[in-house]
């Protein structure tokens, strides 16, 4: 995923003594690019050098991404997305078909799941959904409140 452009191939005249290595930054819990960083310089020579610090700097960009995900789940904070899926399971929709419908793969909804079981002092999907009905997340019929 990482992008590298040396000078010659800039097609802006005002760069083409540029050396610019680029990658995106992943937010793992949507899978979406939240952002790009940009390393650019002067010298030839350092372009192999800024694809290993591009690498650091943006793992732990994405480190921070997830760990701020985990403290809104301590503080019982849900996303939109978290909302739908117990939505789902509260009108009867499978694992399957969930994953489906919000565009997750079956380990990246089991995660959430096992975070929002946390939240929800659950350990099964009728419990959860039943916790999360309580705390006024979603009603009798799967409706987000």
């Amino acid at each position: 995923m990482q992008v590298e452009i040396c000078g010659e191939d800039h097609y802006c005249e005002l760069f083409k003594n540029w050396y610019s290595t680029a990658m995106p930054i992943m937010d793992y819990n949507d899978t979406t690019i939240v952002a790009y960083l940009n390393l650019s310089c002067l010298i030839e020579q350092n372009i192999n050098n800024q694809g290993l610090v591009l690498k650091n700097i943006v793992n732990q960009l994405e480190k921070r991404l997830l760990l701020s995900w985990e403290n809104n789940y301590r503080q019982g904070k849900l996303t939109y997305t978290d909302k739908i899926i117990l939505s789902y399971l509260a009108r009867g929709y499978t694992r399957k078909s969930i994953c489906e419908l919000v565009n997750k793969s079956e380990s990246s909804l089991k995660r959430r799941l096992y975070k929002l079981y946390d939240v929800f002092n659950s350990d099964n999907d009728v419990t959860l959904v039943l916790n999360a009905i309580k705390a006024g997340v979603i009603d009798l019929d799967g409706n987000i409140l």
